[in-house]
């Protein structure tokens, strides 16, 4: 599942597929899903903020959002590794 959550609304678009998301199946959902909930910069609900994963790093992903007059922004999640003991 991939979601879009806005802060003042929760859930603003969500896909659902069998398996894992790759680069295409996540420019169809910003195409044909979450772009259309939001609005252009600076406007509320117009700043997409996702993780480091590699189908996020694209120039078609750049010039999609960029098309849509939306700020895309990188978040690097760092991930941890929990200790089982806890």
């Amino acid at each position: 599942m991939l979601a879009g959550l806005a802060l003042d609304k929760g859930i603003i678009a969500s896909m659902v597929v069998e398996g894992s998301f790759n680069h295409d199946l996540f420019v169809q959902f910003l195409q044909e899903d979450l772009l259309l909930m939001m609005n252009p910069y600076p406007a509320p609900c117009s700043v997409i903020i996702i993780d480091n994963a590699c189908i996020h790093h694209s120039q078609e992903v750049l010039d999609l959002v960029e098309e849509f007059g939306k700020s895309y922004t990188l978040f690097q999640c760092m991930y941890a590794i929990v200790d089982a003991a806890y």
